[in-house]
């Protein structure tokens, strides 16, 4: 499945894992990153809040995909 190609790859790369996202309309190309405890931080930027109309602090439903380094 999916989430276990995820965990593998996240397994054995270290640092950034660079990934594809999309979030309503937008898909731009950045990296999850690694939070030190088996988690991985997504940054969403100013400008993708903007142009998707994102307030500071609201939850959103975004997909991504791995891309090759």
């Amino acid at each position: 499945s999916y989430s276990t190609l995820f965990k593998d790859r996240a397994k054995h790369q270290r640092g950034f894992i660079p990934v594809t996202i999309t979030l309503g309309t937008t898909t731009w190309e950045s990296s999850l990153l690694p939070m030190g405890d088996k988690t991985h931080f997504i940054a969403l930027p100013i400008k993708i809040r903007k142009r998707e109309s994102v307030m500071v602090g609201a939850t959103v439903t975004l997909s991504f995909c791995l891309r090759n380094r």
